[in-house]
């Protein structure tokens, strides 16, 4: 092995070391020593070349395996590396600069998983602002549809933050969970631009001013995290819904949900149901059909 490879296999080490919880202490000395100027031109060549070397070290934090448009699992890929590179990017000294790229391409996740987890979910327009009118209905900020949303990318993001979190994270004002805080905080991030960012960790006055205090790095990773977990969550494990016979053919059943849609299930043993029998039914974001319980009646496994 040669000395140059030597020192890339320690520059590895000390790389991921460094990106381990507790060790932000590493990176910090890491700038204060390679980021003086008086360093001579030939030691300031090699500290190029690590900064260089670490720039590129990044790894992805999310693998967005449930993902299956594979060109916006790519997208989310490259966002997501992009993000975690900022992270340890030695050659930006500037610590704002670097927590707002973070952010913004932390945010370019949460955009794209929204508008995935809704397209996804709700395949009509329709039934997607019926949606979102329904859940924040009795909220600060009932949604009320223009007319003229095609698809889910017509509607502001900030509605579909809006709506996702009261149905997964409800907030107060005396509330713990600060994940629509932060969500929309991090939009404003975006919006706001670098400069901007940069005068308002300064000004107490500021409405942003609050973010930059206390979250960083790790909390935004963290948020990401939360987001993208559960609608992971929510696109592959099966939901529980109650369900009415509506017709007994000679091998299926026809049931109609409590929103009125409607399944045909196949089964083997169709003598067990009658019309306006009760179910309880386990279905996956795949389709797949499982009778839990025929309530006042025998318990089923058809599918």
């Amino acid at each position: 092995m040669t000395d140059r490879e030597k020192i890339i296999e320690h520059i590895n080490k000390i790389d991921q070391f460094s990106r381990q919880p507790g060790n932000e202490w590493l990176l910090a000395e890491l700038r204060s020593r390679f980021g003086q100027s008086m360093l001579n031109d030939g030691i300031a060549a090699d500290v190029k070349e690590i900064r260089a070397a670490l720039q590129i070290r990044g790894q992805n934090s999310i693998t967005y395996k449930f993902i299956s448009n594979t060109i916006l699992r790519h997208q989310l890929l490259i966002d997501n590396l992009r993000m975690e590179n900022y992270a340890i990017d030695l050659t930006t000294i500037d610590e704002t600069e670097r927590f707002y790229y973070f952010c913004v391409n932390a945010f370019y996740q949460v955009e794209n998983l929204l508008n995935y987890y809704y397209h996804t979910t709700y395949s009509d327009i329709g039934n997607l602002l019926a949606y979102i009118e329904s859940i924040t209905k009795e909220t600060q900020y009932p949604f009320k549809r223009k007319g003229d949303e095609k698809n889910v990318s017509n509607i502001a993001m900030e509605r579909k933050i809006y709506a996702f979190c009261n149905e997964f994270f409800p907030f107060s004002n005396d509330s713990t969970d600060f994940t629509y805080k932060i969500l929309s905080d991090l939009r404003q991030v975006r919006n706001e631009g670098l400069h901007r960012c940069d005068v308002i960790k300064k000004d107490t006055n500021e409405k942003l001013y609050a973010f930059f205090k206390y979250q960083d790095f790790n909390t935004v990773r963290a948020l990401l995290k939360k987001v993208a977990s559960k609608i992971e969550n929510e696109l592959t494990m099966p939901k529980i819904y109650n369900a009415i016979v509506t017709n007994v053919l000679p091998s299926a059943i026809c049931i109609r949900y409590n929103n009125n849609d409607t399944d045909c299930i196949t089964t083997g043993n169709v003598k067990k149901y009658k019309e306006n029998d009760s179910l309880v039914i386990a279905k996956t974001p795949k389709g797949k059909i499982r009778i839990l319980e025929q309530v006042n009646g025998e318990q089923g496994t058809g599918e």
